[in-house]
């Protein structure tokens, strides 16, 4: 967690998270993004009164604070 009066960037929009595996392989801990409205440098306090404001859905991702991996879905990629 970062000084509570340092802004942090973070990702508004549509993803998942959790521990993903492949087959009966090893998991690991992910954020797979497929869909980002938002990025935005903010207090991590401030977070929660941002989404109900801006009525995002509530997901929502610190990149320099997620301990696993980011990756972007085929949905994402689509896009860009």
């Amino acid at each position: 967690m970062s000084d509570n009066n340092t802004p942090v960037m973070v990702w508004f929009g549509e993803m998942e998270m959790g521990q993903f595996s492949i087959g009966h392989g090893f998991g690991a801990k992910m954020c797979i993004i497929n869909v980002i409205h938002e990025k935005r440098h903010m207090l991590e306090a401030d977070i929660e009164a941002y989404i109900d404001a801006n009525n995002h859905t509530g997901d929502y991702v610190i990149p320099e604070e997620f301990d696993g991996d980011i990756v972007y879905s085929r949905h994402y990629l689509k896009g860009h």
